[in-house]
């Protein structure tokens, strides 16, 4: 299941500025989605992958050490 988060949830857990949110969502490196109440939310999945794909553009506050290394996680099965 996928985990949603606002904007500044999603700027807490990464550890960024809520603006730097707002910069990779108008430069299209995340997507926002609009959730039942019509706030804006974003897959934290989805930005963990786009973090670890981006070569460098997109960077975060958190700490891996010298040689840290994200890697996406394995998609899940959806039972029907």
């Amino acid at each position: 299941m996928a985990t949603y988060r606002k904007k500044s949830a999603l700027a807490a857990h990464l550890q960024i500025s809520p603006r730097t949110v707002d910069l990779w969502h108008s430069k299209d490196y995340i997507t926002g989605y609009l959730d039942e109440t019509g706030s804006l939310v974003y897959n934290l999945e989805e930005v963990e992958l786009a973090i670890a794909l981006s070569n460098g553009r997109m960077r975060d506050g958190r700490k891996r050490g010298k040689n840290g290394v994200v890697k996406p996680k394995p998609i899940q099965a959806v039972s029907e």
